[in-house]
This record gives structure tokens, sequence and C-alpha cells, in this order.
């Protein structure tokens, strides 16, 4: 099941997305439920449980753009494709990793394209989920949710935005399994999620609010795959 949400002032053209979503899921058999909100203000107040997300950006009150920053705030990972009448406004989109946009009207054929695009991100974020045994507990975890791995006399600790949790197992095996994801060692003792890097300084790298050291024998490495993966990001 997709949850799609659909961020339209003008019941005319809230029609026209959700008829070629219609469609679309239709021909290719894909279950989803769709929530409409007529401006950003609502949708924030409800809560931020989507799949996908489709946005006007021209909308009374909280606008598309501001509605989008406010939403990036709380949640970095939510496809987000805008839908416009300007051009000039889509290129803005950038800035708060939007993946694309549509210009009006919307129809079946320029939706169509977007929404394969949309839809094979979300099904790789769904298939990046870890499974980590803490003692009697099994636990699912998104890799993206996850800030960074550190070993500690032989016990591993995962960092994660809602908390931290302990498990058995080895570091190297643990970057075998996550290093596809976008992980790679700074040092002997620390996995860090590329994506969460919000400075590096020194022989340091901050992620999350925590400063890590960067190993001496894995600096060169590391910052090589850093180069590698920022090459990789499309905002």
């Amino acid at each position: 099941m997709y949850k799609i949400a659909i961020l339209e002032d003008t019941p005319e053209e809230a029609e026209a997305i959700r008829s070629a979503l219609t469609r679309y899921a239709s021909e290719h058999k894909l279950p989803f439920s769709l929530r409409f909100y007529p401006e950003g203000g609502a949708f924030l107040e409800d809560g931020l449980d989507f799949d996908l997300v489709l946005m006007d950006i021209e909308m009374p009150g909280l606008d598309g753009m501001a509605t989008a920053r406010k939403l990036r705030e709380r949640d970095e990972d939510t496809c987000l494709i805008f839908v416009t009448k300007l051009y000039q406004y889509a290129i803005e989109g950038y800035s708060v990793r939007a993946m694309d946009f549509v210009v009006k009207p919307v129809t079946p054929e320029k939706l169509a394209p977007k929404l394969e695009r949309a839809l094979r991100q979300i099904d790789r974020q769904r298939s990046s989920r870890i499974v980590v045994q803490t003692g009697e507990s099994t636990l699912w975890l998104d890799a993206a949710e996850l800030l960074y791995v550190e070993v500690m006399n032989h016990t591993l600790y995962y960092h994660t935005k809602s908390g931290r949790f302990s498990a058995y197992g080895t570091i190297k095996d643990c970057e075998q399994k996550l290093a596809p994801l976008g992980f790679a060692r700074c040092s002997n003792s620390f996995l860090v999620n590329l994506r969460h890097v919000n400075a590096v300084s020194g022989g340091e790298v901050l992620v999350g609010g925590d400063r890590l050291p960067i190993g001496r024998t894995k600096r060169r490495e590391f910052l090589q795959r850093m180069a590698e993966f920022a090459g990789d990001i499309v905002l």
C-alpha cells in the first residue's frame, strides 16, 4: 500500500491529479490510499505519515514552498513532487529536495513517468530495513533513520533518530550489510550513515549532533566515500 497526499486548493486540479493517479494504479495493479488537503497548514497538523506528497506551489495561507520547508524539518525522506503552472517555481524545489515537478494541467501522460520514478525510490527506501537482534527482541530498523553504529566492548550500539539500541555482532559484518546503503567507517569503532554527515572538520565528523573521530588509517577511504556519495545525491 502506498500512502499519498495531494495538496491542491482547486477542486478541478485535485480531481485531475486523482484521476491520473487512479489510472496509473489501475494499469499497474498498485494499492494506494489518498488524502486531500486544500492548504499546507492542515497537512502539517494531520501528521506526515505519507510515502509520496503531490503539492501545489501556489496555495492560500501556507504555500507549497513554505509547507515543503516545514516538512523537511520533520521528514527528510518522503518523496515530494511539486505541481505548478510556472517552471521558475519548480526550480526552487531543489532547495527542499523535491524529486520532480509536474506542469499543470496534470494529465496521466505527464504524471506517469514521475510516479514511476517516485515509486522506485519508495521501494528502495522500504528495502533498506535491517534486522537487529537485541537480546530476546528483534527490531526492524529503517537504515535511513540510523545515524551511526558504534562498537564498544564487543557490543554494537545503533544510534538512531529515536534512540540507541545495543546488539551482538561485529562491526565488520555490520559494515558489509550497510555499505551498499551509504554507510562508511570513519574509524575502527564507528560506521557512519553518510546521508547524516553535517560536517567534516580536522580529525572529526559531525553526525546527528555527535562528533566522531576519523581514524588515521580510515581517513583517506572515508573522505573518498564521502565524495563519491555526495556526487550520487540528487538535490
